[in-house]
């Protein structure tokens, strides 16, 4: 069977290799049936296939095209120029081919390039965008600055360096971003911790077009500097509600025995007999559980009328736990692992700062997605 599957497989990989573009030109796929054959024809240029393919397949592509330019020109869309400029570039791009063909060449000695074509339409496709853009660019409306950063957007996809696009896209941007004071209160005094680890990790999941393109947060130190003294939105989140280094030591205490033991020798009628008996140790394993955990409240607020847009609670916990044991009486009544257990000594927690850290980590992903799902339709 192995022998049969082999050479079925290699056959449809020289097949699909050697496509000739024929199926795609009945199927109207005119640009692909006159790839294919181009294709096949540098791999063998008396592909008669390909041959018959490719001057037929040029023919319908250069006919599509130059329709759907005719289309486009007639039509009111003020944004049609782009129809035509990617009709030309088609046309351009099978132009190309043809010129790395040498068979090809023979096949269709008059293929005409569009270039000239091409970049006047390019300018009209520019020239209309910007100006779209420019009718939409307000400072006062975001919706329709959107449109306006959408719009150069698309100038410098179409003709980089077009006029001012980039620079005005930015201005656009600005004005249709919603500008967020986020103010991470600090942990109360006596607890002498550091909310910034917590903080940094939530600007770097919010910074940049993660959560929203056309919302952009700011930490109350870059808001100061960059005098931002109305912003649209506050989102003040702050820790209330928790402890940190909360301990409990439990102590258990089990007696075990094993019997069969090798507990030392007698003499019986002159001769040395070993003596089994049953032995015990009292075992007491501790275990201290240094908790952690506290609640995160967290609200957006309206900048200029502080109204409550958004708030939400968020607990989080993280629970630190050492154990060890000792015993009395005859270890040899203890297995493996209790045995590894004695051996322990008691292990000091971690500092309250890193404790405080991890019970926020659950919190943080809490938070990041709340932020992420208010903000994502803005």
């Amino acid at each position: 069977m192995a022998r049969q599957i082999l050479p079925l497989f290699v056959l449809i990989l020289v097949l699909g290799s050697c496509a000739t573009g024929k199926r795609a030109l009945e199927q109207g796929n005119y640009y692909e049936a006159v790839t294919q054959a181009i294709e096949r024809l540098r791999q063998n240029p008396d592909s008669k296939k390909a041959t018959a393919t490719l001057r037929d397949g040029y023919s319908l592509a250069t006919k599509y095209y130059t329709d759907q330019i005719t289309v486009a020109n007639n039509s009111s869309d003020p944004f049609r120029y782009e129809s035509i400029m990617n009709s030309y570039g088609s046309l351009n791009a099978l132009y190309e081919a043809i010129q790395r063909c040498p068979a090809c060449q023979k096949i269709i000695p008059n293929a005409r390039e569009y270039t000239r074509q091409y970049e006047q339409v390019r300018m009209q496709a520019a020239e209309a965008r910007y100006n779209a853009a420019m009718a939409s660019l307000d400072e006062n409306n975001r919706e329709r600055s959107k449109d306006a950063y959408w719009n150069f957007d698309r100038v410098e996809q179409i003709l980089p360096g077009f006029r001012d696009a980039r620079e005005r896209r930015e201005q656009a941007l600005d004005y249709a971003s919603l500008h967020v004071v986020v103010d991470v209160a600090p942990v109360p005094g006596r607890y002498e911790l550091s909310n910034e680890f917590f903080a940094n990790k939530v600007f770097q999941a919010i910074d940049g077009p993660a959560v929203n393109r056309f919302v952009r947060f700011y930490s109350v130190g870059e808001a100061d500097r960059l005098r931002l003294d109305d912003p649209d939105h506050v989102l003040v989140m702050q820790f209330d509600d928790f402890v940190v280094g909360e301990t409990h030591t439990n102590r258990s205490t089990e007696t075990f025995s094993r019997d069969s033991v090798n507990t030392g020798s007698v003499k019986v009628n002159g001769e040395t007999v070993p003596v089994y008996s049953t032995v015990e140790a009292r075992l007491s394993v501790f275990t201290r559980t240094v908790v952690s955990r506290g609640l995160l409240d967290m609200r957006v607020y309206d900048g200029n009328t502080r109204r409550v847009l958004m708030q939400q609670k968020m607990p989080g916990e993280f629970a630190w736990s050492t154990q060890w044991a000792r015993y009395q009486g005859d270890e040899r009544a203890l297995n493996g692992d209790q045995k590894d257990l004695c051996d322990l000594d008691e292990a000091f927690p971690p500092s309250p700062q890193q404790m405080f850290i991890e019970f926020t980590r659950p919190i943080y992903d809490q938070a990041v997605g709340h932020i992420r799902r208010f903000y994502a339709n803005y």
